[in-house]
């Protein structure tokens, strides 16, 4: 296979970095597209593939597959240059949150081979959670390679209907961040009860880790584990207590579907 990755921010990159890791594609086989000389320079010193600064038949026609790892709001003066070298044969996967495939089909002339992905920020270090759906016109082969190329980043959820891609938006990758907040408040109740910033860091990178893992392996929904953690009266109770006061539950129910909502704005406005 070969892949030309259009956008060398950080998913773009990702994804490049991964893809190179695992196998899937050679450094002759990827190229990657980003206007900035710095940022072309930083690609080809550390991944040693090509890079690019415009599109053309050459560093985007001649790949199997593009990846459109840009900002959506980039999307609207991209599609004017990237349709008149894109080939029908080829596999677009787009990585723009709240781009549809009928906005992305719309703006590369009826392109038919299309696949939305929503990977998130842990793909970094391969421990990224994407979500994919493809247009009807793909084949079982293009789904497969865009699944491999998602496998190299983390764990890939394949969905029949686009709009999980949009509650994905919201779930796993605005999810980071509502963890990384959670762990604001771990920290700074580390260190109200007494204990110095590595200290906490440790204690609390550990508490999540293990208890994840215990998720994860044990078999028991989350609701059982917490019971089981829980003795009357005792100190998990007086701590669940308060959460269940300040309605903890409820909030993070409503950030997600509040990420929803704006996932699905951000759809409408890119039409």
């Amino acid at each position: 296979m070969s892949l030309t990755i259009i956008g060398g921010g950080n998913m773009g990159l990702a994804i490049a970095t991964r893809v190179l890791d695992k196998g899937i594609v050679s450094q002759e086989q990827l190229i990657v597209i980003d206007p900035s000389d710095q940022k072309r320079e930083q690609i080809v010193f550390e991944l040693g593939c090509k890079s690019y600064g415009s599109l053309t038949d050459k560093t985007v026609g001649e790949s199997d597959t593009v990846v459109l790892a840009v900002k959506p709001q980039t999307f609207t003066s991209l599609k004017d240059t990237l349709c008149p070298v894109l080939q029908s044969t080829q596999l677009v996967i787009s990585v723009m949150a709240g781009v549809s495939l009928d906005t992305l089909r719309t703006g590369l002339n009826n392109h038919p081979h299309l696949v939305r992905a929503m990977p998130n920020m842990p793909a970094k270090i391969g421990e990224g959670m994407t979500v994919l759906h493809a247009s009807g016109e793909v084949h079982r082969d293009k789904k497969e390679l865009a699944l491999d190329i998602f496998r190299a980043v983390g764990e890939v959820l394949y969905v029949e209907n686009e709009d999980l891609v949009d509650a994905a938006t919201a779930l796993s990758g605005s999810g980071p961040g509502f963890v990384f907040s959670l762990l604001e408040g771990f920290l700074g109740g580390a260190s109200r009860v007494g204990f110095s910033d590595d200290q906490a860091k440790l204690l609390v990178r550990q508490t999540f880790k293990g208890a994840v893992r215990l998720w994860n392996e044990s078999g028991e929904n989350a609701a059982e584990l917490r019971r089981q953690v829980t003795s009357p009266g005792g100190t998990t109770e007086a701590g669940l207590n308060v959460l269940k006061e300040s309605s903890v539950g409820s909030a993070l129910e409503n950030a997600i579907t509040a990420a929803y909502k704006r996932a699905k704005e951000l759809q409408q406005s890119s039409k």
